[in-house]
């Protein structure tokens, strides 16, 4: 029997790489994701909600601000927010109540300039990636989630899905996090694409059901809720 050569080290990579690829692109790995965050009830279009507040000092109206606010306090942070415009007109109001850091808010800001449910998941699922391997903060799963090699290789489809070939960084090193939430890395471990993307989809429904991104618009008039407030 003719003896088999022995496998170099790089034909060995590339044999694991297609290997945990086992047939995944991109639309497979977006059907699987949204699939599963629907599963939650979780609906990402429209993803934002829009928070309407008035600001005596300004009847022309602000900029639009973004935030991340809790999905189950939305109506009591509006009121908040419209009795500190009516007793401090003109300042900036409690825009970030609990979520306040960098990398989270900066997340907000590509979620408002890419609405696409396929983008919508890239972002998120890079923002993911990026608090356990891109942060300089980050503390990889070593011994529960895949080789970090395989999850490049996912980092590598959303950011080409997201920012196309002029990728960039995205979140600057010093964030801790790019998503106000993750789930607890060290429970079960997590070995195919698959489960990596189930388990990912779960983190972001989780999110989503906490924390609602809200876009708080300025009217130039008071509105009924205003009004009722007063």
């Amino acid at each position: 029997m003719l003896k088999q050569p022995r496998e170099s080290r790089e034909q060995q990579r590339q044999r694991e790489i297609s290997e945990f690829i086992d047939g995944w692109n991109w639309g497979s790995l977006f059907r699987n994701w949204k699939r599963r965050v629907e599963e939650f009830n979780v609906e990402l279009d429209p993803l934002f909600q829009t928070i309407s507040v008035y600001d005596p000092a300004n009847p022309s109206g602000r900029n639009t601000e973004l935030a991340w606010w809790p999905a189950n306090s939305i109506h009591r942070l509006r009121k908040e927010f419209q009795e500190h415009l009516d007793k401090w007109p003109g300042t900036r109001g409690p825009v970030h109540p609990v979520i306040s850091d960098a990398g989270p808010i900066r997340t907000l800001d590509y979620l408002w300039q890419n609405k696409e449910p396929e983008k919508v998941a890239a972002i998120l699922i890079a923002g993911s990636i990026f608090s356990r391997v891109e942060s300089g903060r980050a503390c990889f799963p070593v011994n529960h989630w895949p080789r970090q090699p395989f999850v490049y290789i996912l980092a590598d489809w959303v950011y080409a899905k997201w920012q196309g070939p002029e990728q960039g960084n995205a979140w600057h090193h010093l964030c801790t996090r790019a998503l106000p939430t993750n789930n607890d890395d060290y429970v079960y471990k997590i070995d195919t694409m698959e489960a990596l993307i189930r388990y990912l989809a779960e983190e972001h429904a989780s999110l989503l059901l906490n924390y609602c991104p809200v876009a708080i618009e300025f009217t130039s008039t008071r509105s009924s809720f205003a009004k009722a407030l007063g």
